[in-house]
């Protein structure tokens, strides 16, 4: 949690890219989000990168992705600003 491993991060996403269009729909698909969210956690502007390699995406789930891993990023910062756009 919280170690930025761009590795684990490119095979996460990697990953989700790979995955038909029903796997990305299934209950399960969402464990990648939270994984990949877990490797950002308290992290801040450190998960830019990966937010721009998540817009590759083609599939709703992406949205989640992109809250879950801005969320956590910026879980316990006090940057309640951030929180704010996160939450619109």
């Amino acid at each position: 949690m919280g170690q930025c491993n761009e590795e684990v991060a490119n095979a996460i996403i990697q990953t989700l890219m790979e995955r038909t269009e029903t796997q990305l729909s299934t209950q399960t698909a969402k464990y990648f989000g939270i994984g990949l969210a877990l490797l950002f956690m308290g992290q801040q502007n450190k998960c830019e990168a990966t937010l721009e390699a998540i817009n590759l995406i083609e599939h709703p789930i992406k949205k989640f992705i992109q809250i879950m891993v801005s969320s956590v990023a910026y879980l316990g910062s006090g940057n309640v600003l951030k929180v704010q756009d996160l939450m619109h």
